[in-house]
């Protein structure tokens, strides 16, 4: 019977194919949202008590024979919907997915924070859910979660330093290598300097083959794979930091950037002890639990704050304030402050091309290409005018998108435009106006920009309209 439901979809073209997926998974989120509603009423009749359950999750194991793990996640994905039942709606609707609720589920459960997780900061959130990726969602609830949790996140990074560890071992005739610990900003060091060494085995493989292969070395595969590379680059930063241990000088560059609002960067500089430019020292000790709580308070008013409050490096990892405010000190952190709407303003210059700072700039605005679906970190990507240069668009951050190289040359060749809509997101229309959107989710509301050239392109047509006709036609 599968073989018959594959033969059948084979005779489809893309198009069907893509319909049919998109239609199954709203019927999926429509049948979870219906299980959980099952769920909650089966819990409020004791229908566990029929074979004996001492509990739902127990009711629900044995019923499904389904493991531990995802039978709990069901019953706190149910307790969960019955007490947010506007998240029910969402997902009944198809707007979000099962993997989006279990993340708020996740949230709501934590130990400190949960309480805090009113309504408000929920619907922020399912908003967030509808138009942006899973990522960008596990990255802004990391956000709330580490403001909203202030003491306890230091606490877990004073724990973490105490902890940290790394074995080298020999097992099997194989090396082992482990390391846990540390703080953000030296993981994000760590992972720059590697990352800066597999690109040097990359270099040194593709080299090899164009001597080899010279104009068809594109036709030919590189001499090791990624995970090849990724090994011997680990062993040539211990080879370097070997033959260099007693050298004097400065240590290799790998200045780590920090994302940071100017409002956050401001209480962390004060809860450190530092002078402000009015001249005022604030003493830590007795300042910094109530700039907190007045922080939160802000917070869980006006949740939409959050979206303009960061403090996390490029690469998305957040960092506590504090820890930020002590690294400036150092030479390996470089501050980037954002806007209010959450854009670098450290690079402000313009001009045609995104290169020196204007590209750094707009890199940091994005972690990954902005292309539906795709996760190729910034560093490897172009940056791109969302307007083209050609018809006015400006090389500054706010026309900058960032796409890897193979979107950016199909959507030339496919002539699709982009456009960043009001909630900050780069959305791609393709040629006959339609928009790439993932299932469930519904167009953006047009910018102010938007709605203006639309209402010029409106009064423009219907001044022609009204234009006499030329003498002789």
């Amino acid at each position: 019977m599968f073989t018959d439901l594959v033969e059948e979809r084979l005779g489809w073209d893309a198009s069907a194919l893509d319909a049919e997926f998109r239609d199954l998974e709203l019927q999926l989120r429509a049948l979870e949202a219906r299980r959980a509603a099952n769920l909650i009423a089966a819990e409020a009749r004791q229908v566990a008590d029929l074979d004996g359950h001492r509990s739902t999750r127990a009711y629900v194991r044995g019923s499904l024979n389904a493991p531990a793990g995802e039978a709990g996640r069901m019953v706190r994905r149910a307790r969960f919907l019955r007490e947010h039942p506007e998240v029910g709606d969402a997902l009944a609707a198809g707007r979000v997915g099962v993997a989006q609720v279990d993340l708020l589920v996740r949230v709501a459960n934590h130990r400190r924070v949960g309480v805090l997780f009113d309504d408000a900061v929920i619907a922020m959130f399912v908003e967030h859910a509808e138009h942006f990726s899973f990522a960008d969602l596990e990255t802004l609830v990391g956000r709330w979660v580490a403001l909203a949790d202030e003491d306890g996140a230091w606490r877990d990074h004073l724990d973490s330093l105490d902890a940290r560890t790394a074995h080298v071992r020999i097992v099997g005739g194989e090396a082992d290598l482990t390391a846990a610990g540390g703080d953000a900003l030296t993981a994000e060091r760590l992972r720059l300097i590697m990352d800066r060494f597999v690109e040097a085995e990359f270099q040194r493989d593709a080299a090899e083959r164009r001597a080899r292969y010279g104009d068809h070395a594109d036709a030919h595969p590189l001499a090791r794979s990624d995970a090849q590379r990724r090994f011997d680059a680990l062993v040539a930063i211990f080879d370097t930091a070997n033959a260099h241990g007693d050298a004097p000088g400065k240590p290799v560059d790998a200045t780590v950037d920090v994302l940071i609002d100017a409002r956050t960067l401001h209480a962390a500089l004060a809860s450190e002890g530092v002078v402000l430019p009015n001249g005022d020292v604030f003493d830590p000790g007795d300042l910094t639990r109530d700039e907190y709580q007045v922080l939160l308070a802000e917070l869980l008013g006006d949740p939409q704050l959050l979206l303009r409050r960061r403090c996390e490096t490029a690469s998305g990892q957040p960092v506590h304030p504090r820890l930020v405010a002590r690294a400036l000190l150092t030479g390996y952190v470089r501050r980037v402050v954002l806007d209010s709407e959450g854009v670098p303003i450290s690079f402000g210059r313009s001009q045609r091309c995104f290169t020196g700072p204007a590209r750094v700039a707009a890199r940091l605005q994005n972690r990954v290409c902005e292309h539906p679906g795709c996760g190729l970190p910034a560093h490897l990507c172009d940056t791109d005018h969302i307007a083209p240069f050609s018809e006015g668009g400006r090389t500054d951050q706010a026309n900058a998108a960032i796409e890897c190289n193979p979107h950016n040359r199909i959507k030339q060749r496919r002539r699709w435009r982009t456009r960043r809509g009001a909630n900050r997101k780069l959305y791609t229309y393709r040629p006959d106006g339609t928009l790439m959107l993932a299932v469930g989710e519904r167009p953006p509301d047009p910018t102010d920009e938007q709605q203006a050239a639309a209402t010029r392109a409106r009064l423009d047509s219907i001044i022609a309209l009204r234009q006499p006709p030329e003498r002789g036609t």
